[in-house]
């Protein structure tokens, strides 16, 4: 034999998505990695906090100004905004909304 195809077809439960480990809206001093000036348009620079996205738990709630950063990326929390960590690590983003 050269060669052997296969199909099938049936029904597969999805798997179940991993959560991350649940922590506060203030348990961020471990994800906590200093202070740095933003400039933000019409405001000028403010000093933001800069957390590790690695770091962040379930639950956590950061108030802008902000940072997170991560390997490949950073996301900028404005003044005006909040960021809420959900159960599978996704950062949720309110614009103009203060806790």
């Amino acid at each position: 034999m050269v060669s052997v195809r296969v199909s099938a077809i049936g029904r597969l439960s999805k798997p179940p998505l991993p959560e991350i480990a649940a922590g506060s809206r203030t348990s961020l001093e471990v994800a906590r990695r200093g202070t740095r000036a933003v400039v933000f348009d019409g405001r000028g620079a403010l000093p933001a906090h800069v957390f590790d996205r690695a770091q962040l738990l379930q639950g956590n709630m950061i108030a802008g100004p902000a940072i997170i950063e991560e390997a490949a990326s950073m996301t900028v929390i404005g003044p005006e905004d909040t960021v809420e960590v959900n159960a599978f690590g996704h950062l949720v983003m309110r614009l103009g909304v203060r806790p």
